[in-house]
Order: C-alpha cells, then structure tokens, then sequence
C-alpha cells in the first residue's frame, strides 16, 4: 500500500443524483475515480430520485481535475456549480 494521500477537489455539482450519473459513469469508465458527496434519503427514502436539499457533489483527485475537465468538456470558466 502507498502512504501517499489523495487530495480530492470539487469537480461538478448538481441538484440530483440521477444528472450526475452520466458523469459518473463517463468518468469511471476512463479509469478516473469519483466520490459522490451529498446524498441523502430525507423523508422519501432511498428511492426518491429528485432534487436534495444539499445537492450532490461529484470529486476527483486533485491529479486527474485537468482530464476529468476535458473529459467532460467543461469550460476553464465554469465552477463546480455549473456557473462562470
């Protein structure tokens, strides 16, 4: 094992699970890893597919940003949020 730590940045947000899935799936099928952040069940329970009060966060490491960028066509400009 490595003792090296991933720092892992910030790279999409989104207001449901289900409009970050094809990036999920984008990114891990190119061997970038993803860590979901922001999920919760609230009072509907796991299967409830809308927007969460929080929001999900997508994060990469701090290595792979630049690919995952590219990757996903966002602009230089564009935060995390999706805005310039």
């Amino acid at each position: 094992m490595s003792d090296e730590r991933v720092e892992w940045v910030v790279l999409t947000s989104h207001a449901a699970r289900y409009m970050a899935d094809l990036q999920i799936q984008t990114l891990e099928s190119e061997g970038i890893p993803v860590l979901v952040r922001g999920e919760e069940a609230g009072i509907w329970g796991p299967a409830y597919a809308g927007p969460t009060s929080q929001g999900i966060r997508l994060l990469v490491p701090k290595a792979a940003l630049t690919e995952a960028r590219i990757l996903l066509e966002l602009d230089d400009e564009e935060g995390p949020d999706g805005e310039g």
